[in-house]
């Protein structure tokens, strides 16, 4: 999908995304006792060189692939609950104590920091909505997605409900053309599920 996809954004936007790609080197360059430099000299690359041929790229991709995966999570009404984001949080946490290179008293005192606090919310939510998008389109392309209203044993007017919600996706086709048609997928593919619904209603 975000091979098809037509996207555009200014250079500012990538230049600000590889700032949180670099931050992310260093974070790990840091718990492992190296610094940016030694690491540069340890590859053997310039500055310059490493952040057009290593980051740059990188940005590029991160930030494509965050553009379509929040074009399908608009159009396919992926929400995150209070809930779900403490979960994920605690699990960001307790994968920092899994690795066995985090100084938990430092990271309690930045927590208490509301902008640290801040980033690391966003990065849960964040790899929520991802999560819960790709196991969207999962059930979509399996086919899961249509016969989860059956199985659950609902109506068969409370299972054409969805389906007809569906229809308004298309609208989306004007700002990300690939991901407006990834979401008309399941449109179309809902009408057989809509039909069993009725016949077993029958």
């Amino acid at each position: 999908i975000v091979a098809q996809a037509i996207i555009k954004f200014p250079p500012q936007v990538v230049e600000h995304e590889m700032e949180h790609v670099i931050e992310a080197v260093q974070e790990d360059l840091s718990r492992q006792k190296m610094e940016l430099d030694t690491y540069l000299k340890t590859i053997k690359k310039e500055k310059e060189a490493w952040l057009d041929e290593d980051i740059k790229p990188v940005a590029k991709k991160r930030l494509e692939r965050s553009l379509v995966m929040e074009e399908i999570a608009k159009l396919e009404k992926i929400q995150v609950q209070n809930e779900d984001l403490q979960e994920e949080v605690s699990n960001m946490i307790h994968e920092m104590q899994m690795q066995g290179n985090v100084d938990f008293k430092k990271l309690e005192k930045q927590l208490k920091n509301e902008r640290v606090a801040n980033n690391m919310a966003m990065q849960a939510a964040s790899r929520l909505v991802n999560r819960k998008t790709l196991d969207r389109m999962k059930d979509i392309a399996t086919g899961k997605a249509e016969s989860a209203p059956a199985a659950e044993g609902a109506p068969s007017d409370a299972a054409a409900k969805p389906a007809a919600k569906k229809k308004a996706a298309p609208k989306a086709e004007k700002s990300v053309e690939p991901a407006a048609e990834a979401a008309v997928e399941p449109v179309k593919a809902k009408k057989p599920a809509k039909k069993a619904a009725d016949d077993k209603a029958e």
